[in-house]
């Protein structure tokens, strides 16, 4: 663990400014044929910048992923875990992920409610393999919160499907959705009475429910037993009180990425 702590504090800075997924994907613990298993690796992202605008911006997007057979985990895309099945069907267990830090839109940056701060979420995971193409995927966890309290909940929910192209091209789509308490919709969404006092935006407190809708798509192709290419992109729709709130004006979010990884 001492060996992974420089990996993790040179990833921190590009980390906080995405998030981990809504889901934990990792290897079944029978089928890693190392005691500990690696890819790292590194590209860029297109998302918005704000919220509520357009404007997009490039960011780096670091690949790093470490499997132990013990069942432990560490990913920039599944976060930090524990995976406590033996059954390559069935995965369960605890992550830490990361929600992502959230700025409003640069019209309103001086005279908004205010930027979300990056938040650690707790969480439990469950996955089930039904076959070879088709994943059920679940995640709940806490985090986000009102002021300092973090008691935000979320709900996900998904179905992964897998297909190869050839021996070394695979590509998956993934679609889910969440839900999530009052306290997480408020954090992200609402605008509270003091903040409403102090910005141009109206009183705003969104109730719990299905927060989004998103559908990932992506292709990998294994160029050698190494060397890896990956290329995908998402749409997310905010649901419900979210996509009611003053603070989203854009309903349709789309990021894309493009990747090339080494695997040891």
């Amino acid at each position: 663990m001492k060996n992974i702590l420089p990996i993790l504090l040179a990833l921190i800075p590009f980390v906080v400014q995405a998030q981990t997924s809504d889901f934990v994907e990792t290897i079944p613990s029978p089928y890693l044929q190392k005691d500990m298993t690696m890819t790292m690796g590194l590209g860029l992202a297109s998302t918005l910048k704000y919220v509520s605008s357009t404007e997009r911006e490039i960011l780096p997007l670091p690949i790093l992923n470490m499997q132990w057979k013990s069942g432990i985990f560490f990913s920039t895309v599944s976060g930090f875990g524990y995976d406590f099945s033996s059954n390559p069907d069935v995965q369960y267990g605890v992550r830490l992920g990361l929600e992502s830090y959230q700025e409003q839109s640069a019209s309103n940056r001086d005279n908004g409610p205010g930027n979300t701060m990056t938040d650690i979420e707790p969480g439990v995971f469950a996955n089930y393999h039904v076959n070879q193409h088709i994943t059920l995927l679940s995640l709940l966890s806490s985090g986000a919160g009102v002021g300092t309290e973090h008691d935000g909940i979320q709900a996900s929910v998904g179905v992964k499907a897998t297909a190869a192209l050839t021996d070394q091209q695979r590509v998956f789509a993934t679609l889910g959705t969440t839900w999530a308490s009052q306290h997480y919709m408020q954090s992200y969404y609402g605008v509270t009475a003091q903040q409403a006092a102090l910005s141009n935006f109206p009183l705003y407190q969104p109730a719990a429910g299905i927060k989004d809708i998103k559908l990932e798509a992506s292709w990998h192709w294994d160029i050698d037993p190494h060397w890896g290419l990956i290329l995908g992109g998402s749409l997310s729709h905010p649901m419900n009180a979210a996509a009611e709130s003053p603070l989203v004006l854009d309903h349709n979010k789309i990021v894309g990425y493009g990747a090339s990884y080494y695997r040891f």
